[in-house]
């Protein structure tokens, strides 16, 4: 409810939902969403491509469930003039852990390219692999009022178990196309993501 509240400003909402087993259609049909379904998937790429493609507009924002559009990223876009020149936009992201707004240790300012020109963009259907932009690409800045909020965990407990969840199915996609991983890359690679958020 929280997120449909922050995009009422939008021109158009496409709401694309995996044969959730909540009431989040009915929600979105009362907020006046067009409401397509798409089939329940580990990762949301091809959802997003197929929600993409159902718009009616070349310019799209793209905002998952948790996630909340600032008042000043909502006036921005109303306001941002028509440009040829670029081609998408990368919204800054305050990620949010229960109560706290994650400031340090790579989690802020997140920037997402979630502001988009569609006809010159693509997703990949491949988890995490992200969107592909043909022309100028710009990057909001990280403290002004135009950003994204994230609600992205409400406990330990919640970001332990969004671990687990999301490195089988990376594992498994890597696995799938011959990738192997050997003990020194591992610990290397651990020691360097420690290093690059700790310090």
């Amino acid at each position: 409810r929280e997120c449909l509240e922050s995009l009422r400003w939008a021109d158009e909402i496409v709401l694309v939902d995996m044969h959730s087993e909540d009431q989040t259609r009915e929600m979105a049909e009362s907020f006046g969403c067009r409401v397509l379904l798409h089939e329940r998937l580990e990762h949301v790429e091809p959802a997003r491509q197929f929600s993409v493609d159902a718009a009616e507009h070349d310019w799209v924002l793209v905002v998952d469930p948790d996630e909340r559009v600032s008042a000043g990223l909502a006036d921005w876009i109303r306001n941002q003039p028509d440009s040829s020149e670029v081609n998408g936009f990368r919204i800054p992201r305050r990620n949010h852990y229960g109560t706290c707004w994650m400031k340090c240790c790579g989690w802020f300012p997140d920037a997402q390219l979630r502001l988009y020109n569609r006809q010159h963009a693509s997703y990949s259907d491949r988890m995490h692999r992200g969107l592909t932009i043909e022309g100028k690409v710009e990057t909001l800045p990280a403290h002004g009022e135009a950003y994204l909020n994230h609600m992205c965990f409400d406990s330990l407990e919640d970001r332990f178990g969004s671990i687990n969840r999301y490195s089988s199915i990376v594992a498994t996609d890597l696995g799938l196309s011959g990738r192997r991983v050997g003990a020194m890359e591992l610990i290397g690679r651990t020691f360097f993501t420690f290093a690059r958020a700790y310090f």
